[in-house]
């Protein structure tokens, strides 16, 4: 059976698909393709890149309040160990605590100085608190104890600030 309509128009239809087939038409993506992707590629960027940074801040300030949970955990367990008093000062603003007298073997270096700054870069302590001090000692029977009076201490909190919040670390409970 011969469709006349369809053999008709057979030439005329091969004519106008053999102009979308010509080189000017298989170059690939143009100009125009191009700097559409990358204006929604810069977009998604923009929206994400805040979001992200604010996470790995949170991570910082959790992980940092950790590592100090742990330090003050491991000295009162080598204080114990040792029977050595040690004074732990931290000072406002700073990234770091001094311990007293200095541990190199334990923590921290020659100078009894705990660094933070270098594993959680812009995580500082912005708020010390060991019964309204900023040092304590930790006793031979492992127990966070006021550098003055010598008896244990009801209140010891150090809050950690970073670009993205604030996070309070309770060294009596270890949370």
């Amino acid at each position: 059976m011969r469709y006349p309509l369809i053999e008709s128009t057979t030439p005329a239809l091969h004519g106008h698909l053999r102009a979308f087939d010509s080189p000017r038409n298989r170059s690939g993506t143009t100009l125009i393709e191009l700097a559409i992707v990358l204006t929604l590629m810069a977009i998604a960027t923009a929206v994400a890149l805040p979001r992200w940074s604010a996470s790995v801040e949170k991570v910082r300030l959790a992980n940092m309040s950790r590592a100090i949970t742990a330090d003050f955990d491991y000295l009162c367990r080598t204080s114990m160990r040792q029977c050595l008093n040690r004074t732990v000062t931290i000072p406002r603003g700073a990234s770091f605590m001094t311990i007293s007298p200095p541990s190199p073997g334990v923590l921290g270096d020659a100078t009894g100085r705990v660094d933070y700054s270098q594993r959680f870069p812009g995580v500082v302590f912005s708020a010390i608190n060991f019964d309204g001090k900023r040092e304590c000692t930790l006793d031979v029977h492992g127990q966070i104890v006021s550098s003055n009076r010598g008896e244990r201490v009801s209140v010891g909190q150090v809050t950690l600030s970073g670009p993205s919040g604030t996070q309070t670390v309770d060294l009596l409970t270890g949370r």
